[in-house]
Order: structure tokens, then sequence, then C-alpha cells
């Protein structure tokens, strides 16, 4: 393959906002269309995407601007390069204990001398570091040992599961705002078209009496009052959504619920004006056809049913974050000879563990990663994992 005669950037991503698989594809078209992005792969059940391309065509940040074009929202978890030498891993690191400029620029140089660090970065404001090394060469711990030994607090910055989770429930609470709005405006809509006018002859008296000023009756200016809000405000998530779609030369789901709902209203009003203006009103058994109340209660079950959708998500990440909860916060790493011998043993966080390391587990407690026995044999409680 050419595209390896060149670097390569490899770069993951947590996306926000995708649906159906009209939005997988609308998210994979875009990343396809940025130039040197040569393999992409959109996981919908994941809310993930992951781009590989030609390093020198394009960055991380591209990526994430196309998917933003597009509609959605993106946030990087990772960002790799593979070289001829190796592979160039970014990370960021939470530093503490910096308060002036010039802790900022000691822990910059500090980063920039250790073998194997090509770039660092580091913002006095936010308290983190991003910084990029030859895989080969360093691992992250050997960058924080380097922090901690300057006298400064450190350690890598995990978007974790429970964040993945926060943004699950807040998705899930903005349906449930947007449904709870809709609701308000949508019930008295329903029963002023379908319930109100047929309880008593007075009161439909009242609905039928025109508005001074206007020229149309209140029954139809409270529906035009109630309607428009639900279609333009509420429902404007949709027109945005569905906007970004056709921008891309795709269909989705926004762009079906806009179709339909819009053609509702729009015939709705224009029926109302039209019977308005040529004096139908005057002719008692005339009266114009509307369906404000159609698009506002399809705008309504359509918040409701991405409310319980995202509640489900959210209800399965959460049990996810208690899962991975489990994974302790230590893990023993042991150092071995040349007769693979243990030399030394040493306490490191989970969060520092490398492909290639040794870890050492005791009897009766947990294994921290993924991996294979080199030596020894034991009992592993896996009821946690598969239910029994």
């Amino acid at each position: 393959d050419p595209l390896f005669d060149r670097p390569v950037l490899q770069v993951r991503l947590a996306i926000q906002g995708m649906t159906c698989s009209s939005c997988s594809s609308a998210v994979e078209s875009a990343l396809s269309g940025v130039p040197g992005v040569a393999e992409v792969k959109v996981a919908l059940a994941m809310d993930e995407a992951f781009v590989a391309g030609d390093s020198t065509k394009f960055t991380a940040q591209d990526v994430v601007t196309a998917i933003e074009d597009a509609g959605f929202e993106a946030q990087i978890k990772s960002v790799e390069t593979q070289k001829d030498e190796g592979i160039v891993h970014e990370i960021e690191i939470d530093v503490e204990g910096m308060t002036c400029s010039a802790c900022q620029n000691s822990v910059e140089g500090i980063l920039a001398a250790v073998k194997g660090v090509e770039s660092a970065s580091v913002s006095l404001i936010t308290g983190k570091a991003k910084v990029t090394y030859m895989l080969s060469e360093t691992k992250s711990r050997d960058i924080i040992k380097a922090i901690e030994d300057a006298g400064f607090g450190a350690s890598v910055s995990q978007e974790s599961q429970s964040s993945s989770s926060r943004n699950k429930t807040r998705e899930s609470d903005y349906w449930r705002t947007l449904f709870r709005r809709s609701l308000m405006f949508t019930v008295p809509l329903f029963l002023l078209s379908k319930i109100l006018p047929h309880t008593s002859p007075g009161l439909h008296r009242i609905l039928m009496s025109e508005v001074w000023g206007v020229f149309l009756p209140l029954h139809q200016v409270l529906k035009i009052a109630l309607a428009t809000p639900v279609q333009f405000w509420i429902g404007r998530r949709f027109y945005v959504g569905a906007y970004n779609a056709l921008r891309h030369g795709s269909a989705n789901m926004d762009v079906l619920v806009v179709l339909g709902t819009t053609a509702s209203y729009a015939y709705s009003l224009a029926s109302v004006l039209f019977h308005s203006m040529n004096k139908h009103k005057y002719a008692k058994d005339y009266q114009p056809t509307d369906f404000f109340e159609t698009g506002a209660t399809l705008i309504t079950f359509i918040c409701l049913g991405k409310y319980l959708e995202t509640s489900a998500k959210a209800k399965t990440s959460n049990a996810i974050s208690k899962l991975m909860e489990l994974t302790p916060d230590t893990a023993i790493l042991v150092e071995l000879d040349e007769n693979n011998q243990v030399k030394s043993e040493q306490e490191i966080l989970t969060t520092l563990i490398h492909v290639g390391d040794h870890l050492k587990v005791l009897p009766g407690s947990k294994i921290p990663t993924d991996g294979t026995v080199s030596s020894g044999s034991s009992y592993v409680d896996e009821s946690m994992i598969t239910g029994e």
C-alpha cells in the first residue's frame, strides 16, 4: 500500500449526535472527503470513529472540523503517527503545582529533555501538557516521572467511560427538556383542534369570533401561536441537522422530519390566509383545512422517542462505567533479566501500562488489563463478566 510509504496518522474520536445508519454514513462520507484520509471506520453503537491516512496532508483537528461541519460533535480520544522508526503517540497530562510562566517554561524544558519526546506544549491556564513521543524510545510513565522529579504533580488525563456516560446522560436530559417544552404547546393545540370546538355551542361561538386587527377567527390565531414555537423553536435542531445533511449530499431522519412538518405547517398557514383574504369566512358552511396540530404532534413524539432512546443508552453506558470501575487503580510492574527472572518490582498506575510490559498478579487480586500468562497458574473469578 503506497500509504505506508509516508507517515500514517491514526485518530480515534468520540462522536455525539449519531442516531441512525444515515448519520454514520454522513460522518463516514465527511471523513472520506478530508484530503489524505485513506481509511475510515465509524461505529454507530460505540459512537466512535477511526481515521487513518497521510499525516503530511491532514491533522487531527481537520478531522474534527469535518465532523462538526457535517452537523455532529466530535472529541479526540487518541492520536498516533506511524513512522518508519516506530509509532509516535500523543498524550495529555494533568500538571499540578504550576503557578507562573516560569513554571510553565520549566515543565516544557523538562519534557523536551526526555528521550523520545518529539514535541511538548504546556498550558498554564488549563494545567495540561500535550506531549508527542516515540513509543519505542520512551513510555508515558517515564514522562510522568520526569515531571514529578522536578517537583510537580502529574497524571495522565483520561477521557474515561464515566465521561462518556455523562455525555449520554446530558444528551438524554436535552431531549427530555425538548419533549417537555413541546408538550406544553402541543397538548393545548390538540385540545383546541379536536376537543374544545365540540364541547359546547357557546365555546364554539367564542372560538369562531374574529380577532380585531388580525381578521382571523380566535381559534386560528391560537393554533398559529401554539404551533409556531414547536415548529421553529423546538424543531430548530431538526432544521440544522437537515441543512448539514443536505449540504453534504445526503439525507437523514432530520430531512424527513423537516419535510413532513414543514409541509403540514406551510399548507395550514396558506389555507388559513387564503380563506381570510378571499372572504370565505363569510360563508358559514365553509372552514379552511389546517393541520397545525399534526406537525406539532409529530415533533413531540419524535422528541419523546429520542428521549427514550438516549435514556436507554445512558443506562447502558452507566452499567459499563460501573463494570470499568472494577479495574484496579494500580498494577505491579516487574522487570526481567536476560534469564527471564524477576529483577525488580514496581507498583504503577494502570493508566501507565504499555504493550509489552510484564505484570505480576498476586492471588486474590484483580487482573489490571488484558494479556497472556507467561508463567504461573491460578484461578480467576469471572462471575462479574459472565453473570454466573
